[in-house]
C-alpha cells in the first residue's frame, strides 16, 4: 500500500489547485513572494498580462510589472502565441519571453528556471489557464497562481479545448 504522504506528494504535482488565486495580475502581493524567497516570474502573456489579440497592456498590469523589477524579480513572458505576439508585450514590458512554449509539455519552463540559475520553489507560475499554466507549474514543482482571463475572447484552440477541458474536468473554482 502507498504510503499517504507519498500519495499526497504525487496528487499535488499533478493537480490542477493553484497555490494561490487572484483575480487580476495586480492583486498579487510581491512582497509577499519576495519573502517566500520567490527571484523568477513565469508570467503567461494573452488574458493574463493583456487581452487576446488586443493591442495595450493594462496600466495597472504594466505598473505591477515594473514594481516588481525594482524588487529584484526576473520576469519572463511564457507564451504558446507566436512570437511576433509575445515579443512586442515583452519589448513593452521591458522583460523577457519564450513564445511558441508548448507549455503543457513542461521542458521550457524547467529549461528556463535551469537558464535563470533557480529553483521551481524560486519560481513563480502565473496565467489563466488551469491546463496550460497551473498543471505544468505544479508539475516541475513551483508555486502557481491563478488569475481571472482579462478577455472572453480566445484563441480557437484555446476556447474549444483547453477551457472545454477544464470545465468538464477541473471544476474547482474561485
Amino acid at each position: 500500500m502507498m504510503n499517504m504522504s507519498l500519495w499526497n506528494r504525487f496528487w499535488n504535482r499533478f493537480s490542477s489547485i493553484p497555490s494561490a488565486n487572484r483575480k487580476k495580475v495586480s492583486d498579487i502581493d510581491l512582497d509577499y513572494w519576495k519573502n517566500r524567497g520567490i527571484r523568477l516570474i513565469l508570467i503567461d502573456c494573452d488574458n493574463t498580462i493583456c487581452k487576446y489579440r488586443e493591442e495595450g497592456i493594462p496600466k495597472e498590469i504594466a505598473n505591477w510589472v515594473k514594481k516588481a523589477k525594482k524588487k529584484g524579480f526576473k520576469i519572463v513572458i511564457i507564451s504558446n502565441n507566436k512570437k511576433s505576439r509575445v515579443r512586442q508585450v515583452a519589448k513593452d514590458l521591458d522583460v523577457g519571453y519564450i513564445a511558441l512554449a508548448f507549455k503543457f509539455l513542461i521542458f521550457r519552463l524547467k529549461l528556463e528556471i535551469k537558464k535563470n540559475k533557480v529553483s521551481p520553489k524560486q519560481t513563480l507560475v502565473i496565467g489563466d489557464q488551469k491546463l496550460m499554466d497551473i498543471i505544468p507549474g505544479n508539475i516541475i514543482g513551483t508555486y502557481t497562481i491563478l488569475v481571472n482571463p482579462l478577455s472572453e475572447k480566445d484563441a480557437f484552440l484555446t476556447k474549444i479545448i483547453s477551457r472545454k477541458l477544464e470545465k468538464l474536468f477541473l471544476k474547482e473554482q474561485f
